[in-house]
């Protein structure tokens, strides 16, 4: 699906995200250009 400005959108579920390959997963998505969403046991480090 592409927006207004011709750029298609990019959205990702990263599931284990708090930490380790996980976090690293979903920095490197968002660093990407992507709306990332994290879910994890640990709230406080998915806010992050």
């Amino acid at each position: 699906m592409s927006n207004s400005s011709g750029r298609v959108a990019r959205s990702a579920v990263v599931i284990g995200g708090a930490s380790g390959i996980g976090w690293a997963t979903a920095q490197a998505l968002a660093a990407e250009g992507c709306l990332v969403t994290v879910a994890d046991l640990n709230g406080e480090g998915a806010r992050e």
